[in-house]
């Protein structure tokens, strides 16, 4: 097949991708994990509604076709926008592009053949929801129509997805810059029609405005659907031709941190009528005694303090505005408190696992990894001061943290029980970290940044969704297993949601001693998994940063001057 591709279309390039994503062995644990989750995922949705018989599941087809249908809408926006992400923002950041620029090949059909190569993919996924769409029909509500426009809705969102985050990897400079971009442009399709409708209305006259809604309105809504996403793929594809060589070899640059600088500049301005008043200093602005957490604490979006200040700020303003509102009115439900915790959580664990994951991976992508592993220090003491900034977003995220545990403590009048604060202390002491050293291993095996923050991302939302998703399951299915139940209390999500809803429930504000202690469990076997997590990345630092021979010696620069030796690394 693609030696027909190479021969017959003259697409060398979509040959040589399908070829090399053939060889990978990540493709296949992608495409069995994919067809895994959503045949799950399928088959709850058609057989999992607790009916006795499939006579009383007759007639029930079109919501289960309506919910697989966007299931894999779902599955395709977010698994195309991941591979499209890299297409050419991974070229840039392994500085190749310029290599693929130097061929022969127009840029019409460069920027078509990465399409392709992520498209047929895709649509090979694609092609796994059909029998479950067909499972669905065939329990009955859904007409012929429906089945057919569902099947084609599919191919054009994947195409639709494909050339948006085709367009966004010409124009960003790295992968995750993409992979963010195409979800911000997907949010403001909505918001751009509005303004184009409008203008059109006004440049047409009443008559032949008229007249094109008379038209348009004659169409099928399906098929001017379709219409519309083509047209806007086309132009996207359009936009990513003229991007491919304006932002081929656009300089790295960090986004966050040049926002932050623009407020800088904003609050210098404003600063000058008070007479240029600082009031807390970032600290030494050259690097003397310790280079690597300068660079982490100074030279970064998230570890330099008066950004993090800034998060925290915006963070802390919600949280202190709804507990007013409910000490001022005790009539308001204080579960807007919790929705406010759950909300933090999430922050806290999507900070702390984008920045631990990107601090080598991100060194990796940028070729400047080489540079940090010549400098003579022990590879234990590389990687704990390039944790440097993350440890100081941990302690800004604690302030949150306090707030909310306290306040819950206070407006509950648990004033001698602290059962409640060492639980909850307890679990972001121990889970944090955890995501902070498993982002580490991860992004010391990952070669981009993207893929490290995608494979840690991904398993922390199946570790931490699986228990409310087990929970889900029994009280659907209403199975009565108190194995399954202890087993879902296991994982973070249900622990945090547990002893947030029950500890001060109605009715059991003796939250017995036994629970406590079986929470107390959970969050000890947290702490224990950092630790041993911890000991076993830190022991192979040198090994994982690509320091040791194949004969186990450790290679170290000892400066200027001083021969290059050899010795055994160390154990433990």
């Amino acid at each position: 097949m693609l030696a027909s591709i190479r021969r017959h279309l003259g697409m060398p390039l979509l040959a040589k991708e399908l070829t090399e994503q053939a060889a990978r062995r990540r493709t296949y644990v992608i495409r069995f994990l994919y067809a895994a989750l959503l045949f799950a995922a399928g088959l709850f949705i058609v057989y999992g509604r607790g009916s006795s018989g499939g006579v009383a599941r007759l007639g029930q087809g079109q919501e289960m076709f309506f919910q697989i249908d966007l299931l894999q809408n779902l599955a395709i926006l977010i698994v195309l926008s991941a591979t499209c992400a890299g297409a050419f923002a991974g070229e840039k950041e392994r500085e190749s592009l310029s290599l693929l620029l130097l061929t022969t090949i127009p840029r019409t059909m460069i920027v078509l053949q990465k399409l392709l190569s992520r498209v047929i993919p895709m649509l090979s996924f694609v092609v796994l929801s059909f029998p479950l769409l067909a499972t669905a029909y065939s329990f009955g509500g859904v007409q012929t129509d429906q089945f057919y426009q569902s099947l084609v809705s599919l191919v054009v969102m994947t195409v639709f997805i494909g050339s948006i985050s085709i367009m966004c990897s010409t124009y960003c400079r790295t992968t995750l810059e993409a992979f963010v971009a195409t979800y911000l442009c997907l949010l403001g399709r909505p918001l751009l029609e509005l303004p184009l409708l409008f203008t059109l209305k006004r440049l047409l006259t009443n008559s032949l405005w008229e007249r094109v809604e008379h038209v348009l309105g004659g169409v099928d809504s399906v098929v001017f659907q379709w219409v519309r996403l083509l047209v806007y793929s086309y132009l996207a594809f359009l936009l990513a031709c003229s991007f491919l060589y304006q932002r081929a070899f656009v300089p790295p640059k960090n986004l966050l941190l040049t926002a932050f600088r623009k407020v800088d500049a904003v609050f210098n301005a404003m600063n000058s009528v008070t007479g240029g008043v600082v009031l807390v200093k970032d600290g030494d602005p050259y690097p003397d005694a310790d280079p690597i957490a300068w660079r982490e604490t100074a030279k970064r979006s998230l570890g330099t303090f008066r950004y993090l200040f800034r998060i925290l700020v915006l963070i802390e303003l919600p949280i202190l505005v709804v507990s007013q509102g409910i000490r001022v009115d005790m009539v308001r439900s204080e579960s807007s408190m919790s929705v406010l915790l759950y909300c933090l959580w999430i922050i806290a664990v999507v900070l702390t696992a984008i920045h631990s994951a990107s601090v080598i991976s991100t060194e990796r992508s940028r070729q400047t990894l080489d540079v940090l592993l010549v400098s003579p220090i022990d590879g234990r003491e590389i990687l704990s001061r390039k944790l440097s900034g993350v440890r100081r977003l941990f302690w800004t995220l604690m302030v949150p943290f306090t707030t909310v545990f306290l306040f819950q403590h206070w407006f509950h009048g648990a004033w001698t029980d602290l059962r409640y604060l060492i639980l909850c202390f307890g679990s972001v002491f121990t889970v944090l970290p955890l995501v902070m050293w498993s982002g580490m291993a991860i992004g010391l095996t990952s070669r981009s940044q993207m893929q490290a923050i995608m494979k840690l991302l991904g398993i922390l939302a199946v570790v931490i969704l699986s228990g409310p998703l087990l929970n889900y399951v029994l009280n659907l299915m209403r199975w009565d297993s108190p194995m399954l139940e202890r087993l879902a209390l296991m994982t973070p999500g249900s622990a945090v949601q547990y002893l947030e809803s029950r500890f001060f429930a109605r009715g059991e504000s003796d939250f017995m001693w036994v629970r406590f202690w079986g929470l107390a469990g959970v969050v000890l076997c947290y702490g224990i998994a950092a630790v041993v997590l911890r000991r076993r990345v830190l022991a192979s630092a040198d090994q994982m940063l690509g320091r040791v021979r194949d004969g186990g010696s450790l290679i170290r620069d000892l400066g200027e001057g001083e021969p290059a030796v050899e010795m055994k690394p160390a154990v433990g």
